[in-house]
């Protein structure tokens, strides 16, 4: 059918109306299924978020079509009176005739017609391109990679990816003190900044049909309570030794005095939270703290804010360095509320699976996989409290989960070795359950950062060493026998003939009487 013949503007909007309504009736069917499996009932959410957007998209069309800032819905309606009206009538007429003759190209369905345009307006589903294969479906949490950003800021902390996820409850709240988080500042908000992105879009992505803004605001309103009710007095207190969250340069008179009150740490912590530059020496950071004494963030000299301050910081009327100390305390606020509330299925999923593979083979972990994304054996993960069958597990011994949930026999407990607890001082005193897994910590990073702490490569020599007292003596031995064995080589003799031995050789041949 042409253009000029039926796609008039008028014609247009009564499709949109059309499908609208149709599409409202779609989505009460797909509700309307008895969606069973977790894959199923992802899929029906999908489907009805996106026919929730198409329906958005036709209404702000409508909503521009009734506006009619160009006036062209008028000049359509003016068509159908005044003095034209019947050659504009017979033209439609004409027009309609030529595309339904000929051929049966314009063949009127009447059987099916309804399925047919449901059929068209149904949206395509793929919910396997929005999750990794880690996170299954939304099943379990994928921070690997912030585990490692982690690691980068907390080298002085021992901890698998198991204690790091464990973590996540608290948002690491606790994790660190104050004054390093603001001494880390740039780093630590970056890597909580990454950490929050992704839990809110795994909630995104896991919830479709919810609307995140909201959730947000909600969250955020529950963040400024607590921060006005004990989190600013606690920061504040650690940081700038105030409860107020005011750092007062007055008190000081001379940069020795604030040099000698605060230290080379917290000199540079109120640098950096008052987004200023803060190397050099303690001499030199009072000097440059003393030097703003009395000036408002428009008189302070450019060159000595760090760069991207004005980015990380937000300008206000206030006191600029609490807006920093906020900041980090609402990121730490927002990972714990998503793993202690709106993720908290997903985390505690993600606890028991890394908990199950310390008793897996690779073979059965492969095998667990595969049966969770091809017969959806995890499928009620996300199931309402109500819809669940409350089973105590009683495990008194604390036995590891098997493939099925459930506590692993006593036997494969021990002939996996997992009753026997192996400790490794190297490691920060860090404890391993099982022959198998202390044999396979001397080759991970985390005790290969000890090793080399020491002074001392991570060689086979040194396998199965743990105490540091027993690292050190053997390696001072190799060093002493290498240095003994180098001067036997490096030392020469000459004989009566002029020929020439090393040590070692030539004593050999005196002791023959050669």
């Amino acid at each position: 059918m042409s253009a000029a013949a039926t796609y008039t503007l008028l014609e247009e909007t009564r499709q949109c109306h059309e499908d609208i309504e149709r599409l409202e009736r779609l989505m009460v069917r797909e509700f309307r299924k008895n969606a069973v499996t977790y894959r199923e009932k992802m899929e029906q959410n999908y489907t009805v978020s996106k026919m929730m957007g198409m329906i958005q998209e036709k209404s702000a069309k409508l909503v521009g079509v009734y506006e009619d800032a160009h006036g062209e819905r008028e000049e359509d309606i003016a068509r159908l009176r005044g003095d034209r009206v019947f050659e504009n009538y017979y033209r439609r007429v004409e027009g309609l005739k030529d595309f339904y003759s000929g051929g049966g190209k314009g063949e009127v369905m009447i059987q099916g017609y309804e399925e047919e345009c449901d059929q068209a307006l149904r949206p395509v589903v793929e919910v396997d391109k929005e999750f990794s294969g880690e996170e299954g479906l939304g099943r379990y949490m994928d921070v690997m990679e912030f585990y490692h950003q982690w690691k980068e800021l907390h080298q002085d902390g021992d901890g698998s990816y198991m204690d790091y996820v464990k973590g996540l409850d608290g948002g690491h709240m606790e994790a660190k003190d104050a004054l390093s988080k603001v001494k880390e500042v740039g780093k630590y908000t970056k890597y909580l900044e990454d950490l929050s992105g992704y839990l809110a879009s795994l909630y995104e992505r896991t919830h479709p049909l919810s609307d995140w803004k909201e959730v947000k605001a909600t969250m955020l309103g529950d963040f400024e309570a607590m921060w006005e009710e004990e989190l600013k007095a606690s920061w504040c207190r650690e940081v700038f030794g105030d409860e107020n969250g005011v750092f007062d340069l007055e008190k000081y008179s001379s940069v020795e005095e604030l040099e000698e009150a605060l230290g080379a740490e917290r000199l540079k912590a109120v640098l950096v939270s008052m987004g200023l530059k803060c190397g050099g020496t303690a001499r030199q950071r009072a000097e440059r703290l003393m030097s703003v004494k009395g000036l408002s963030r428009a008189e302070i000299d450019p060159s000595l804010f760090a760069k991207g301050a004005k980015k990380m910081v937000k300008k206000s009327d206030g006191d600029v360095s609490l807006d920093v100390l906020k900041t980090i305390a609402w990121l730490e606020y927002h990972v714990k509320y998503m793993c202690t509330k709106l993720l908290e299925k997903q985390w505690k999923a993600t606890l028991d699976k890394l908990e199950k593979r310390q008793a897996q083979t690779y073979d059965e972990f492969v095998a667990d996989m595969e049966a969770e994304l091809e017969e959806d054996r995890a499928e009620d993960v996300f199931a309402d409290e109500d819809e669940q069958e409350d089973e105590y597990l009683y495990n008194p011994l604390k036995l590891p989960l098997g493939w099925d949930g459930k506590p692993i026999p006593y036997w494969m407990y021990k002939m996996h070795g997992l009753n026997h607890e192996y400790s490794c001082e190297i490691c920060g005193n860090a404890t391993y359950r099982g022959r198998r897994a202390f044999e396979k910590h001397f080759t991970e990073p985390r005790h290969s950062a000890g090793m080399k702490a020491l002074g001392i490569p991570n060689t086979r020599q040194f396998f199965e060493i743990t105490s540091i007292t027993e690292a050190v003596n053997l390696w001072n031995s190799l060093q002493s026998r290498k240095s003994k064995l180098q001067a036997d080589n490096d030392e020469e003799f000459e004989d009566e003939e002029g020929n020439v031995y090393n040590r070692k050789m030539y004593e050999n041949l005196q002791r023959q009487g050669i």
